[in-house]
């Protein structure tokens, strides 16, 4: 780990660099899912993080520098369970923070969303318009999609496609946020994906971030000092 940043992969001299943010970590779990007894048997932050580092090594074969927020199960702020809600906007912003040092082309932030409802389970990604190079930033998002639906379709997943939406409130600070399931689709995209602690899905995104070659600024920093990362 370097400030936050991890980089496991080979550096490719002069090459693009794309920063991967696998969504929660530590004891902010995210979105779960739930056995047959009530268990927790699924979490967010093992699912996109899983998700992140088999897409990295897919994007660093393709000839991409690649950075984690995060390699392993933890946060970049330190907080406490009873101030998780409040500290994720914080904790969101580091995260951009160190994206914006490292200059990378794109950032792009995984989620797994959690819905009670299963009517609203499916894949989605989301962008801002209110920011440089909104139009590259739109074609990426609808770059991404397709192939997230067309890669997750060929192993067997027949996800719900929820689009490629604008979402302003995303500007704040997030980059392109790609979201792979909805926690009602959670236990059977886990069986699909083959998922395990040590192993990650199939490619996804990266077909669209490959297609995507013009540099993209990330978001600027709201925040007047460095963030706390330990």
């Amino acid at each position: 780990m370097i400030n936050g940043s991890s980089s496991i992969f080979r550096s490719w001299p002069g090459a693009k660099t794309i920063y991967l943010d696998p969504g929660h970590g530590g004891i902010d779990s995210g979105a779960a899912h739930r056995d047959a007894q009530g268990h927790v048997d699924l979490e967010e932050k093992n699912l996109s993080l899983a998700v992140a580092k088999r897409l990295a090594e897919l994007l660093n074969v393709a000839g991409y520098n690649v950075l984690l927020s995060r390699d392993g199960d933890y946060t970049l702020t330190k907080f406490n369970a009873w101030e998780t809600r409040e500290r994720i906007k914080e904790e969101a912003q580091a995260r951009v923070d160190l994206a914006n040092d490292s200059r990378a082309a794109l950032y792009i932030a995984l989620h797994f969303n959690g819905y009670s409802d299963p009517r609203l389970a499916g894949t989605q990604t989301y962008y801002c318009r209110e920011r440089p190079f909104a139009e590259q930033n739109r074609r990426l998002a609808l770059l991404v999609q397709a192939s997230m639906l067309r890669n997750l379709r060929s192993v067997g997943y027949l996800p719900r496609d929820r689009g490629a939406k604008e979402d302003r409130s995303i500007g704040k600070p997030y980059g392109h946020l790609f979201t792979i399931g909805a926690n009602a689709d959670f236990a059977r995209l886990h069986r699909t994906l083959d998922l395990h602690p040590q192993q990650a899905p199939p490619q996804t995104a990266s077909p669209g971030s490959r297609r995507q070659r013009r540099r993209s600024p990330l978001y600027p920093s709201d925040r007047p000092s460095a963030p706390a990362s330990w």
